[in-house]
């Protein structure tokens, strides 16, 4: 039995402008994931060119999915910080649901408690300065210019929606997303995790 040899080879990922010594224990692995896997021995000097595709489409669905779930947060939180108190629609409105007492409840059916209840958690997060200030968090971290290029989302046609009333959630431009010239996994990646980062930096979650 013959012991076994690391996998080594000098890779260039940029056409050979530069190269970097890969060093691995198994013969298949995975690089900016992609995963190669070496079936047969490479000779000494012995030079291999492969090409790699990046699958677009799973990548225009991850951005998707990354921008439904912005949005989805977003409509949370507008909808909260807009939600009026119940009884308080307009300021005419004199009715008010305050939380029950001990008394109150003892005269009440559990139904009724229940949709008092309701009523009165109803519009508590009305015009909070707290959600705002993560509303605009992240519509900030969604207009940031990363990189010395000056990348940002809406050159992949991702860009927050002209309509006011929906609160900053952001739209995608299909005819300039889609298209493979332009979609590259490596460009948008750190541009969506730029955004994370700063999402998270100022108190977010990442999404």
């Amino acid at each position: 039995v013959k012991d076994g040899t690391d996998f080594v080879a000098e890779m260039s990922f940029d056409g050979g402008v530069s190269f970097t010594t890969v060093n691995r224990t198994d013969n298949s692995f995975e690089i900016d994931g992609v995963t190669m896997s070496f079936n047969s021995t490479i000779a000494d000097g012995e030079t291999v060119t492969f090409n790699a595709d990046a699958n677009v489409d799973a990548m225009v669905d991850k951005v998707k999915e990354f921008v439904d779930g912005y949005n989805d947060i977003i409509d949370t939180l507008h909808t909260k910080v807009k939600e009026k108190k119940y009884g308080r629609e307009s300021y005419a409105d004199t009715d008010e649901y305050l939380p029950l007492t001990d008394e109150q409840r003892e005269e009440m059916s559990e139904d009724e408690i229940e949709k008092w209840e309701k009523k009165a958690q109803t519009g508590l997060l009305s015009n909070d300065s707290t959600l705002y200030r993560i509303m605009n968090n992240m519509r900030s971290a969604m207009n940031q210019i990363v990189g010395e290029d000056g990348l940002g989302l809406y050159q992949f046609g991702i860009q927050t929606s002209s309509d006011y009333t929906q609160g900053g959630k952001l739209v995608i431009d299909e005819e300039i997303f889609v298209p493979d010239s332009y979609v590259d996994v490596k460009t948008v990646n750190p541009i969506l995790a730029k955004e994370w980062n700063y999402e998270k930096n100022n108190g977010l979650n990442p999404m």
